[in-house]
């Protein structure tokens, strides 16, 4: 939804902007992988779900004053974008040399909390808003019959963005293949890790995270920034010009 009015020299306006994404990956990937597995194939099943959002609400204004052709433009506006992976799913299944077709084995002993290893349930979420602002005046003037221009404004952000993470890896109680072993064989592959079987002497959820480390990637961060600078516009003669200009910021 997008308004503007508009009265002789002056114009204010407001914008709106909003978009919203939903997708859903699933990954099949086969190799091997060097110093861990086993010999034979290892198969990877991934389920990457992600939803963004970003809304962005904007206010502006152009104003002339006078008759001498001053004209200030000034803007806010406040922008909130969302990056929610909230349920990210991994498997990894084994087979060796001389297995019949078809048939995979999963280590859930692994204990070293990398995501990729055995299986794993991952979620983040990032937050950020951000505001912006600015003012700007623009001065005309003649020197030798030649139009000029000189410009100044000012510039203003505050950013703020939040991220959280949390990661979940199955791992099997005890060394030694026990009951869990005996209770899940023949059974498929989306069984395994059913809710019965988290219980003592069976599964637990190690916590865990992207680096295999359990306190995750998160941070919260700020950013805060100010601007002034200014810009001349300059004819010389008929056949020259000059646009220069500083910014400290």
């Amino acid at each position: 939804l997008n308004v503007a009015y508009m009265k002789g020299g002056h114009k204010i306006a407001l914008k709106n902007l909003y978009n919203h994404l939903f997708t859903n990956e699933s990954n099949v990937y086969t190799g091997t992988i060097q110093g861990f597995g086993g010999t034979g194939e290892v198969h990877s099943y991934t389920s990457v779900t992600l939803l963004s959002d970003i809304r962005q609400h904007r206010l502006e204004g152009e104003h002339a004053i006078g008759k001498k052709g001053i004209k200030l433009e000034w803007n806010a506006d406040w922008v909130n974008g969302v990056r929610n992976q909230p349920d990210t799913r991994n498997i990894l299944a084994f087979s060796n040399p001389g297995d019949p077709e078809g048939y995979y084995y999963y280590n859930f002993a692994d204990r070293t909390g990398y995501l990729g290893r055995g299986a794993s349930i991952f979620n983040s979420y990032l937050e950020e808003n951000r505001y912006n602002w600015s003012a700007n005046a623009t001065f005309p003037f003649n020197i030798n019959g030649q139009k000029q221009k000189l410009k100044v404004g000012y510039a203003g952000t505050y950013r703020d963005a939040d991220f959280q993470s949390v990661g979940l890896l199955a791992v099997r109680q005890g060394n030694a293949g026990g009951s869990y072993e005996t209770d899940t064989k023949g059974l498929p592959d989306y069984e395994l890790l059913s809710p019965r079987f988290f219980k003592p002497g069976y599964l637990y959820y190690y916590l865990t995270g992207p680096r295999n480390t359990g306190v995750g990637d998160d941070y919260a961060g700020i950013q805060r920034l100010h601007a002034g600078y200014a810009m001349l516009d300059v004819n010389f003669l008929k056949l020259f010009r000059f646009v220069g200009g500083v910014r400290l910021e």
